[in-house]
């Protein structure tokens, strides 16, 4: 027998599932808890956006620094790419940015600050800096 499906039945026949107590209520989180969901889910899409802001800033300044120091946005690291982005400083000059173990890597950081920034990429690190 051929049965044609329709929306009338189907909403009998849950209504006669209902009855029956055969579907379990469904779960609506309170006010607070909703509140704090969106809180999270809004944090974690900032922290996902400024990994990608930090990798395309590296890509935009084309150096090296990642290989001489362990944490390119440390407070040397963020000094050297701010004098890279407003283009004032040499890769001599900038080395003088470093503090800690960074100091004694002298060599290294010129050879890793020598890059070139592109002038899209440069424009774009000036606009979102305020500079």
């Amino acid at each position: 027998m051929l049965v044609h499906k329709t929306d009338v039945k189907d909403a009998e026949w849950i209504a006669d599932l209902v009855r029956h107590g055969l579907i379990a209520e469904s779960f609506a989180p309170p006010h607070s808890l909703r509140e704090l969901g969106d809180f999270l889910r809004y944090r974690r899409k900032l922290i996902e956006s400024q990994a990608s802001e930090r990798n395309r800033l590296l890509r935009s300044l084309e150096i090296k620094l990642a290989g001489v120091a362990s944490d390119v946005f440390s407070v040397s690291g963020r000094a050297m790419a701010k004098a890279l982005i407003q283009g004032t400083a040499s890769a001599e000059d900038m080395t003088g940015l470093a503090t800690g173990n960074l100091r004694h890597k002298h060599n290294d950081l010129v050879l890793a600050l020598e890059g070139r920034v592109e002038f899209p990429p440069l424009l774009r690190l000036r606009t979102k800096s305020g500079r």
